[in-house]
């Protein structure tokens, strides 16, 4: 099945992403970033959540900050290395940037921030 980003092109500060596709075979673990429009770095977020349905989501995906209002991101979503995944998760809860993520791409959408706070 083919991945799909399916959350809305504008987002509060702290969004739900969610999508479809299928969990990765063994070994591989699907990720989540943000990255700044027109910007080479990726900041790492989350692994992502699977259900039976080939459905996904990532919750409270951080998209900016305070002063982000109008900004335009993108959302990234790459499969990596079950390593890989292992060292990311070290950095959960701190903005970690990557300039080229080891894996594959699987999907990825642009995303406006709006001036609201989400569900942080």
């Amino acid at each position: 099945m083919r991945f799909a980003i399916t959350s809305p092109k504008v987002v509060p500060n702290c969004s739900d992403v969610s999508g479809t596709g299928t969990e990765p075979a063994g070994g591989r673990t699907a990720v989540v970033f943000v990255r700044v429009a027109g910007h080479s770095d990726y900041f790492y977020e989350q692994p992502l959540h699977f259900d039976p349905a080939d459905t996904w989501r990532a919750s409270r995906v951080v998209v900016g900050d305070s002063t982000s209002a109008g900004q335009n991101f993108e959302l990234h979503v790459y499969v990596v290395s079950d390593e890989y995944a292992q060292e990311l998760a070290k950095h959960d809860g701190m903005p970690y940037s990557v300039r080229n993520v080891p894996g594959e791409r699987l999907a990825w959408t642009s995303v406006q921030r709006n001036d609201k706070l989400g569900n942080c």
